[in-house]
């Protein structure tokens, strides 16, 4: 029987040694594999709160990578983007407004073309397919669309039973019942206390945003339209002159809307909503956070109907998307966050916390609290994108037609057909070579 041999005291010290350099070499390979993007946002920060959780649960689920999500101020998030890129200094991966994302590619081909990566992931295919046009610029997959924010009007459901409004869902068929109602609730007390106090529909026509722009557009597409049909310029029609006519008419001859609306924002159309002083106006899933509490869930959400009965109504559907920076050097870890960011956990969270998620085979009838918001998620409408895909038509041609559209906000002598006019022979001068 043999004897086993002590190990000598050399021995010992020599083994100590070998696992701790097999250690550290383990440590030091672990920490060399670790990874963190940065994550830039600008919507709020209750959103980054939502992030931070979510980017503590991805770590959870890929310790080697880290995300550091950062909060931008709305204002001048755009010129802080161009700039970040000029230093070399951009995030890696942005949620992005999607007009801000389309100028920006447009303009400096900012973005990572997600099409070699992507196009299999089941989260693109339940793409929205008027957003997957809108994010493609020749034939770049420039963003993937991470919220869905299809948008449609509220009508104030004791007014309209106040008012003797007893027509069926949708209420209003077309836009002289909608007009016939914004008079009825402007001149009629709908809201039963005996003052003059009410505005039927409210419209907002700043420049800020570009908003009589996007106010135009939004009923230029219910009446049917487009901005841009088939490649060319498509508001300078004999639908385009109706729907800005209509629109100066609200304010100075029908006087349903507030006679400042030319100079309105969100800021001041939100003041009079929760003010409870008016009974028609644009709603977006994200609205509901405010509206509800404010009017007592005192309200409807509708399609905006079309011109005349019986026609096809295109409601504008406008969303956040996720772009990764072309000269990330984090190529796979930015990937696996914006994949994250599409699957039905951070899906569900946006939803429960901010009203909007773009998957549309989450459990709506376990997460909708109210018809309401069912409406945005179950409703048959056709969409039609705010951004379109033709890369002439920029923020800066969309800022020339604003101008013009306000003008006759603001001006009841401005005539719709030469304000038309004008912003086409100028948006194509500068822009539609």
């Amino acid at each position: 029987m043999k004897r086993k041999r002590k190990m000598s005291r050399l021995s010992w010290i020599i083994w100590a040694l070998t696992i701790t350099i097999c250690l550290t070499s383990t440590t030091f390979s672990m920490a060399a594999k670790q990874t963190t993007i940065t994550f830039w946002q600008s919507s709020s920060e209750a959103y980054q709160r939502s992030y931070e959780t979510l980017a503590d649960r991805f770590h959870q689920q890929n310790p080697d990578i880290t995300v550091k999500a950062y909060l931008q101020p709305t204002v001048g998030f755009k010129e802080k983007l161009i700039a970040a890129f000029i230093a070399g200094k951009e995030p890696d991966v942005i949620d992005n407004v999607h007009d801000f994302a389309v100028e920006i590619e447009q303009k400096y081909h900012a973005w990572l073309d997600l099409n070699p990566y992507v196009k299999d992931w089941p989260e693109y295919k339940l793409m929205y397919p008027a957003i997957r046009t809108a994010l493609t610029v020749d034939g770049k997959l420039y963003g993937i669309q991470l919220t869905d924010q299809p948008l449609g009007l509220f009508v104030r459901k004791s007014w309209m039973k106040n008012v003797g409004w007893d027509n069926p869902y949708p209420y209003i068929r077309d836009w002289d019942e909608m007009l016939d109602l914004a008079k009825k609730f402007t001149f009629g007390d709908p809201d039963r206390n005996g003052k003059d106090d009410t505005w039927g529909y409210e419209m907002f026509g700043s420049l800020s945003r570009d908003y009589a722009y996007v106010q135009f557009n939004y009923m230029i597409n219910a009446a049917g339209e487009g901005i841009i049909k088939e490649g060319e310029l498509n508001f300078n029609t004999d639908k385009g002159r109706f729907v800005l006519q209509r629109m100066q008419d609200y304010v100075f001859k029908y006087k349903v809307v507030p006679s400042d609306t030319g100079a309105y924002t969100h800021v001041e159309f939100y003041r009079d909503v929760k003010a409870g002083v008016v009974g028609i106006g644009r709603l977006g899933p994200w609205n509901m956070e405010v509206f509800d509490p404010a009017l007592n869930a005192d309200y409807f959400a509708i399609p905006y109907p079309p011109v005349k009965k019986g026609e096809t109504a295109l409601q504008t559907t406008i969303y956040h998307n996720l772009n990764l920076s072309r000269n990330t050097k984090h190529l796979q870890a930015g990937l696996k966050w914006v994949k994250f960011l599409l699957g039905k956990e951070a899906q569900e969270m946006f939803y429960v916390n901010h009203g909007m998620a773009y998957r549309n085979d989450l459990d709506w009838d376990r997460l909708c609290k109210s018809d309401r918001e069912k409406y945005f998620k179950t409703a048959e409408f056709k969409r039609i994108g705010e951004v379109y895909p033709d890369p002439r038509w920029t923020r800066d041609g969309r800022a020339i037609l604003a101008k013009h559209v306000q003008k006759c906000l603001l001006d009841p002598n401005a005539d719709p057909a030469k304000e038309l006019a004008a912003a086409e022979k100028e948006i194509r001068a500068k822009y539609w070579k």
